[in-house]
């Protein structure tokens, strides 16, 4: 069955917001990234992306996609950090992989101001059977 990453988002012990990622997507990055339980780290602002670091190894994902919409999460490799797409861009100056997206919370991640420290919480969950 396919899985899935959830990690929700929090500031001072509040929640902001819940990021989805799918195994389908980042086939290669997926083992590492499930090693990730709780983490604070410090997000920063880079043009249409909030870089979220995580310092754990991803890998290249195959082909790098393009069309990038508000709320994808995305893989940078060479920062070791989550990315979220802050707005719609056909291209971006990074090497980014698509993981999933913010399943909640993205009007709050749009709000955080560079170098604001927030706490990371994540679970593996399996996703659901789709039924026809």
């Amino acid at each position: 069955m396919p899985r899935k990453i959830e990690i929700t988002i929090e500031k001072f012990g509040k929640q902001l917001a819940v990021l989805e990622l799918k195994e389908a997507q980042i086939p290669l990055s997926f083992s590492n990234l499930s090693q990730l339980t709780r983490l604070v780290t410090v997000v920063k602002k880079a043009g249409p992306l909030l870089l979220i670091n995580i310092q754990l190894p991803m890998s290249p994902e195959g082909s790098i996609a393009s069309g990038y919409k508000t709320g994808e999460v995305l893989t940078v490799p060479s920062s070791k950090s989550l990315a979220i797409v802050t707005q719609d861009k056909d291209s971006l100056p990074l090497e980014v992989y698509k993981a999933g997206t913010v399943k909640d919370g993205l009007e709050n991640l749009l709000k955080l101001e560079d170098g604001s420290i927030v706490t990371l919480k994540a679970r593996i969950i399996a996703e659901e059977e789709q039924t026809v």
